[in-house]
């Protein structure tokens, strides 16, 4: 409403499950830009779009201009739309250092260091970088959220053989 009423020419929406809501404020006038911070679904998915899904896309599509976070973002809203000259930049995300003021401070240094990953085991998810590091140094990786692609994937088997043995090498 805001928007509308303050007489906005460009709105730039980074948080939206359902773009296609934000239809209105074209009619309006108003340019809107989504930003993207994620995939709109994961590459794994073999099935055919939902409803809304065609409805967000076909509202992505006939955007000014997207911007994402990733080339993976860009490159996945081109395929869907089938528009491969869709103009999506793609942009490094900058955060406020007062944003994080209210955080506590992290707790004492402690050995050995725990992490947590949750995510598709995918090469571009930074899974195996994180392995790697835990591999070389004292962190002890309790649990690792998988969702396997291929039963027989190698990348697959990799990280359930580091999730069972660092927590043993390392405490």
């Amino acid at each position: 409403i805001t928007a509308i009423t303050s007489g906005t020419d460009v709105a730039v929406v980074s948080t939206c499950d359902h773009w296609w809501l934000l239809r209105p404020m074209r009619w309006m006038g108003i340019a809107v830009i989504p930003s993207l911070h994620c995939v709109l679904r994961s590459k794994s998915r073999t099935d055919p779009l939902s409803l809304l899904e065609r409805m967000n896309l076909r509202f992505l599509a006939a955007s000014p201009m997207l911007m994402a976070v990733s080339n993976d973002i860009a490159e996945q809203v081109r395929a869907l739309a089938s528009k491969p000259d869709l103009d999506v930049r793609v942009f490094v995300p900058h955060y406020r250092r007062q944003s994080f003021d209210l955080l506590p401070p992290p707790p004492e240094p402690r050995k050995p260091f725990h992490v947590f990953f949750a995510g598709r085991i995918e090469r571009n998810k930074g899974v195996f970088d994180l392995l790697d590091v835990a591999k070389r140094s004292n962190t002890a990786i309790y649990a690792i959220g998988l969702k396997q692609n291929d039963a027989g994937s190698r990348d697959f088997k990799e990280a359930e053989f580091v999730r069972r043995q660092l927590p043993q090498e390392t405490g």
